[in-house]
């Protein structure tokens, strides 16, 4: 676990959309566990400070504080995007209902309800710059499907300081390139190319390109079976 003095956050309260509903989201789990922050704090090895800026919305976390957070609080990674526990009529609204920077429906009408919009994804914009956007129109337990952008420069958390967690990562390089290590296994990765592993081992992404570099990831929490595709292959590995 991280010492409280290793605490990583802004100079300046960032701007990101989703900053408020984080925040709140942080504090209504905090509640519900019957947690101060002081006790969040020592739980997740950061300062009661920096807690206190993230449930105010002054500051964005780290990857890494934000993961050390959800296992303080014994909360999957997912209910990040819902709204809290005790707010069950909300929760049962569609992100296509919802634009999460306004709280309004969004700007465009969709007849198909199963469309996610644009305007209506879920947004968490951490510290460096780097983005998740919530693919699905709930938050599904079974799987996290998430659009990520890392923008030039930006990692998911200091070159010293790996993550790891218990699910297991796929993911598709849209555009850009990202440099991927596997405790001690180093790769670049390119548009076109995809990855998966166990999350379990140590890892960390970085964008050393000078464009934004955008992808698709689909993290299974662990416990869950993965898919087994080989089915609708022949035996030459064609799709039938």
């Amino acid at each position: 676990m991280a010492a409280a003095s290793s605490d990583r956050r802004v100079t300046k309260p960032a701007t990101g959309e989703s900053l408020e509903h984080l925040a709140k989201t942080v504090r209504s789990y905090r509640k519900a566990r019957g947690l101060t922050q002081r006790q969040l704090a020592a739980a997740a090895g950061v300062t009661p400070g920096l807690i206190s800026h993230i449930e105010t919305g002054r500051t964005a976390p780290s990857t890494s504080t934000l993961l050390e957070v959800v296992r303080a609080l014994n909360l999957p990674l997912d209910q990040l995007f819902a709204d809290g526990p005790t707010d069950s009529a909300t929760s049962e609204r569609t992100l296509a209902d919802i634009d999460y920077r306004t709280g309004a429906s969004p700007i465009r009408v969709v007849t198909d309800r199963r469309v996610v919009q644009d305007e209506g994804r879920h947004t968490i914009r951490l510290e460096s710059g780097v983005t998740w956007q919530l693919l699905t129109r709930t938050v599904d337990p079974r799987l996290r499907f998430m659009l990520v952008t890392y923008p030039p420069g930006c990692a998911s958390s200091e070159a010293d300081h790996l993550l790891r967690h218990d699910d297991h990562e796929y993911f598709y390089i849209i555009t850009g390139v990202l440099r991927v290590q596997l405790a001690f296994e180093e790769m670049t990765l390119h548009a076109g190319d995809a990855l998966d592993f166990d999350s379990a081992i140590p890892h960390r992404f970085e964008n050393p390109g000078d464009t934004p570099c955008i992808g698709v990831w689909a993290i299974l929490p662990q416990g869950l079976p993965a898919p087994d595709l080989t089915a609708l292959l022949d035996k030459k590995g064609n799709a039938q």
